[in-house]
């Protein structure tokens, strides 16, 4: 993609920044990538880098236009979330004659965006992995401490001193994990 003369960086002996702050401002706002921004002036991605650290203009003009992108895409998530009306002006050519018809469309409430939400609003209640209490991570480790002292692994001489553990040791520590399991469903 070839730029006018005017969208490459200007030739300037001041402290002035090379390229234009509108067009950046209006490139981020639209979404676009650092590297989309750079092709776009037909430069590299090593330049516009260089150029932010030379210029905090800049800098403040592409963080102003992707904050402001992103505040938007977060107020979109939001409507779809919690669900919306709106009211669409439909234009028809019937029997000679222009009609305008206002038809409101209802959006309901969209589950996905509904869970996106709140994992990253509530992580703690909505997230996929929830944390181990480390209550039964105590109770495993000290239940299964003492039962390591009789299984634990023997270093076998062909594996230069790796560990390496037997089928018995892996059933004992299955055995005890279902047990934990089992008692901890009971105090529950």
């Amino acid at each position: 993609m070839e730029a006018s003369s005017a969208l490459r960086p200007k030739e300037t002996t001041a402290k002035t920044c090379p390229v234009d702050l509108p067009i950046i401002l209006k490139l981020a706002r639209l979404g676009c990538t650092e590297a989309q921004i750079a092709e776009f002036f037909d430069f590299s991605v090593s330049t516009l880098t260089r150029m932010k650290l030379a210029f905090p203009e800049l800098v403040a003009t592409l963080k102003e236009g992707k904050k402001w992108a992103d505040a938007h895409v977060e107020d979109s998530l939001y409507r779809r979330a919690l669900g919306y009306t709106l009211t669409e002006t439909v234009t028809k050519f019937f029997h000679g004659i222009w009609h305008e018809t206002k038809i409101e469309r209802n959006h309901p409430p969209d589950t996905l965006a509904c869970i996106f939400w709140l994992k990253n609003r509530k992580p703690n209640d909505w997230r996929d992995i929830h944390a181990v209490e480390s209550r039964f991570v105590f109770e495993f480790v000290s239940r299964v401490g003492s039962t390591l002292n009789n299984l634990l692994p023997e270093v076998c001489p062909h594996c230069k001193g790796r560990l390496t553990l037997r089928e018995s040791t892996i059933r004992e520590l299955e055995r005890l994990s279902k047990e934990l399991e089992i008692s901890r469903g009971a105090k529950s």
